[in-house]
């Protein structure tokens, strides 16, 4: 999961700065209303303030999910240093893939 939103996740930011750039031009232009270009902005920063929230929230179940592992490890159960050091792996890579989502 977390490598396909590694590699995903810039291919779909570039291709949502190149449609912003070209309905700039558009614009411009006058073949594209000022009303549209801005419909459009607008769903392009929600769908990025929608996808900043979900990789917040998938931050944040990965950390307790690491708190929760970490407790039981010191409860006295074994074999639990992988799965943490997943999770913990997880929580990294999902604020890392928020860090690079601009809201435009």
């Amino acid at each position: 999961m977390i490598g396909k939103i590694s590699s995903d996740l810039p291919a779909l930011l570039a291709r949502q700065e190149a449609e912003v750039q070209t309905l700039a031009v558009q614009k411009r232009k006058g073949t594209l209303s000022d009303a549209s270009y801005q419909r459009r902005l607008a769903e392009i920063r929600a769908n990025r303030a929608e996808l900043a929230k979900t990789l917040m929230l998938s931050s944040a179940q990965a950390r307790t999910a690491s708190a929760n592992l970490r407790d039981a490890a010191a409860r006295g159960q074994t074999g639990l240093e992988w799965p943490i050091s997943a999770v913990d792996q997880m929580a990294r890579e999902t604020m890392s893939a928020r860090s690079s989502t601009s809201l435009l």
